[in-house]
């Protein structure tokens, strides 16, 4: 199932651990073996989820993208190449911005991923699929095909509604209110006043 992750860019995806161990097993093994692991010892590696073995996933997930696809796959925006982030939860994590393209919303629509196993499929992906090389629609080729929508429009409106009733927070410095943001004494919405230039 996906959500909305608005921390993340849009060629970057958040995969959950588990599948990311199951996806990445034979290029983790490869890697371990190229270091002179024996076959045997680094499958009881990536099984028993080791230091050596988590670092090697890292490295294999910097180099080989998630290709993402939500079914049915009619046009190209439904099939996108992303770069993998580890997630703990059991969820698949998109940005908001690339959700046109795959007509997805975020009520339980699913999606699966993919790894490009051959080196060539790995750099196609990289160089063709990923969205921020894929702006515009195939309709016209002029018209941009992510964009801000739906739940970062709301939470646009919301963090930019002004607060009514509180009085103005002042603050000497940015950092100091930016402080105090993160602390919970004052609200995103919060009018605020910062005396440094």
């Amino acid at each position: 199932v996906v959500v909305p992750d608005p921390n993340l860019d849009m060629d970057s995806v958040g995969i959950p651990q588990k599948k990311a161990w199951e996806l990445y097993r034979p290029f983790i093994q490869r890697r371990l073996v190229q270091k002179g692991v024996s076959p045997f010892a680094a499958a009881k590696m990536v099984e028993d989820q080791t230091a050596d073995a988590a670092s090697a996933l890292k490295q294999e997930m910097a180099v080989r993208p998630i290709i993402l696809d939500r079914a049915p796959t009619w046009h190209k925006h439904n099939l996108m190449a992303f770069k993998p982030h580890l997630v703990d939860d059991n969820v698949i994590r998109v940005s908001p911005l690339i959700v046109a393209g795959f007509n997805m919303d975020f009520d339980g629509d699913a999606a699966n991923f993919h790894v490009p196993a051959s080196d060539k499929a790995r750099d196609e992906a990289l160089k063709k699929m990923l969205p921020s090389r894929n702006l515009f629609k195939l309709t016209d080729l002029k018209s941009v095909m992510h964009g801000i929508g739906k739940e970062m429009m709301m939470g646009l409106y919301q963090i930019t509604k002004p607060a009514t009733g509180k009085a103005v927070a002042t603050f000497k410095t940015k950092a100091e209110a930016l402080a105090a943001l993160r602390a919970g004494a004052i609200r995103a919405t919060d009018n605020i006043e910062v005396l440094e230039l």
